[in-house]
């Protein structure tokens, strides 16, 4: 017998190998990662009951893994969100046919896809701790890729620290839990795990990049290749996302504390004003995008708040929005990148005209993250709003306007591209767009426009996830 746990760890390891002995024949490096990521899908398609024959072997998806006392398990709650994982990780993966990022990006990104994966699936919950830190190793490299010079570590070191600054808060909880256990008294167990809670809130601030004074988001967005910066914020904040509803699944105490719907709340109420205050005022598209993640963390930290079945489904709907808007974007700030040696606005005014492919890309990619009615963006704003419900309704104006104010930016940005009065050659190279890199967008724009008119067809995706935690107060 088989564990799909294994399978799950094992397969994109075991693609990241061709991905980088192939790396300078593009097709054999994108078709290992999807086949990797495609074969993992169907693993976890399949119903528990519905064991799978391979080679006279049986594969189980909920059977356990034991590694030195640990347990690694594909349990019911944990099933469709690693499917969601690794489908937003194969449209990213699938997006750098259109977007070059060197070629760190497919197999330091499988790397890290298995490294998240046994973060999720491991118990006790401290060691997801220490494979979120190895995950981040992977991060930094994704972010540095083949940058160099002064102060271009920035990115890299700083979503590395976080990571690093969240394990000893993680392993202080466990000890704390470790204490508590030994404790009879209720009321007394829950006055010893205090401690626990605060150090865990801390710790998740940090992994989701939620601490606002000092977070990996803006360094990241400037360093890093547009794609990699589209993979931390989907596939390892989603991750960290999923591995903090486990907490809420499997712990009650953690889940029944007041403190923790608190400390949600207002990290989603200072992001989000964050995004509101900044995002218009910017000049450049990173950092556009920057305020953007903000908006969309704090978005999420909200729906985390509300504690119901609706408010996971729009966190699952807006991890999969989020896959194919910023893949979209990033097809297109790469090309732009190829143009110029700067994404501000006033050194790409006019350039929009130079290439029309990169400007739908930015444009349609842009107005997907930020909600415009017809994409799939606004698909997941909708049933946002409906989850944060009238009970709310301040904190869903503030959400509303936070968007707004990320979309006047992109907008601003839009609009120095296509400035007529300005039509620039290129500053950087004559690159014309391959058929590939057109067929991509092509491909991308109908994806958000169909998804976004038709949304229930992924809308059964985000239920599942929903349906797997049962911890509602």
């Amino acid at each position: 017998m088989i564990s799909t746990a294994l399978l799950v760890i094992l397969i994109p390891l075991i693609a990241a190998v061709p991905a980088t002995l192939l790396r300078r024949w593009r097709v054999a490096e994108l078709g290992s990662a999807l086949i990797g990521c495609g074969l993992v899908i169907l693993l976890l398609s399949r119903p528990p009951e519905n064991a799978l024959q391979l080679f006279g072997l049986r594969i189980d998806v909920d059977a356990p893994l034991n590694v030195l006392g640990r347990v690694i398990q594909v349990r019911g709650s944990e099933r469709f969100p690693l499917l969601l994982l690794f489908l937003s990780a194969a449209i990213l993966f699938a997006c750098s046919w259109s977007a070059v990022q060197g070629w760190t990006f497919i197999p330091v990104g499988l790397s890290m896809l298995s490294v998240l994966s046994a973060g999720l699936m491991i118990r006790p919950f401290v060691f997801a701790a220490l494979a979120f830190v190895a995950a981040a190793a992977f991060g930094a490299l994704m972010i540095q890729a083949e940058r160099s010079g002064s102060r271009s570590t920035l990115g890299a070191v700083r979503y590395l620290i976080i990571a690093v600054l969240a394990l000893p808060l993680f392993l202080g909880a466990g000890y704390v839990i470790g204490q508590a256990s030994n404790v009879s008294d209720p009321a007394t167990r829950l006055e010893t795990l205090g401690p626990a809670i605060t150090l865990l809130i801390i710790g998740f601030s940090l992994l989701l990049g939620a601490f606002p004074l000092f977070t990996w988001v803006h360094g990241a967005a400037k360093d890093a290749p547009p794609l990699a910066t589209a993979f931390l914020a989907t596939v390892g904040n989603g991750a960290a996302t999923f591995l903090l509803l486990e907490f809420f699944q499997e712990l009650d105490w953690f889940n029944q504390s007041s403190q923790i719907s608190t400390a949600l709340r207002s990290g989603a109420v200072v992001l989000l004003w964050l995004a509101l205050l900044m995002g218009w005022a910017q000049r450049s598209f990173v950092r556009v995008l920057a305020c953007a993640l903000l908006a969309e963390i704090g978005s999420t930290l909200l729906l985390l708040s509300n504690n119901s079945s609706m408010g996971i489904a729009a966190v699952a709907m807006g991890l999969l929005a989020r896959s194919l808007s910023l893949g979209l974007l990033s097809i297109g700030l790469s090309s732009l990148q190829r143009h110029s040696a700067s994404d501000a606005f006033e050194d790409v005014r006019g350039l929009g005209w130079r290439d029309r492919w990169m400007t739908i890309a930015i444009a349609v990619g842009s107005l997907s993250l930020v909600g415009v009615p017809g994409t799939l963006g606004f698909a997941y704003k909708w049933i946002s709003t409906r989850a944060t419900g009238s009970a709310d309704a301040g904190t869903m104006v503030l959400m509303l306007f936070a968007a707004l104010s990320v979309c006047v930016g992109a907008a601003r940005g839009l609009m120095a591209l296509l400035d007529r009065s300005q039509r620039r050659l290129s500053t950087q190279s004559n690159f014309v767009p391959s058929w590939g890199e057109e067929l991509g967008i092509i491909i991308g724009t109908a994806l958000v426009f169909v998804l976004g008119v038709w949304p229930n067809v992924v809308a059964p995706l985000a239920q599942a996830v929903a349906s797997g935690y049962a911890f509602y107060r």
